[in-house]
């Protein structure tokens, strides 16, 4: 990541910024405000977990589907495919420019 000369360029720039007094300070501080996320950070997790937010409950009929938005009717009945399948998708080969109602061009 860093090499041997960007680490001292990058020393030399922090004690021309604090002063050589003010980074055991400085680095004091850092560990304090690390120390105080990572107890946060601990303390959040189980409560997270515990909430229950994540949690799907309720029937689930065969094949893993159930009624998720609560319609009464199946997710899996109740879903359409948005685009119907067409027989000639996958042959490009005769395309006609009169099914494209901009004539083709840019102008």
């Amino acid at each position: 990541m860093f090499g041997t000369t960007e680490a001292l360029i990058i020393g030399a720039v922090i004690v021309l910024l604090f002063g050589a007094k003010k980074l055991p300070e400085l680095a004091k501080s850092m560990g304090q405000s690390k120390a105080a996320f990572d107890e946060g950070v601990a303390e959040g997790a189980p409560a997270a977990e515990d909430s229950g937010e994540n949690k799907i409950e309720g029937p689930l009929e065969e094949g893993g589907k159930g009624d998720i938005d609560g319609d009464g009717i199946p997710d899996s009945e109740d879903e359409r495919p948005r685009v119907p399948d067409s027989e000639d998708d996958d042959d490009d080969s005769d395309y006609d420019e009169s099914h494209n109602p901009s004539g083709g061009g840019f102008g």
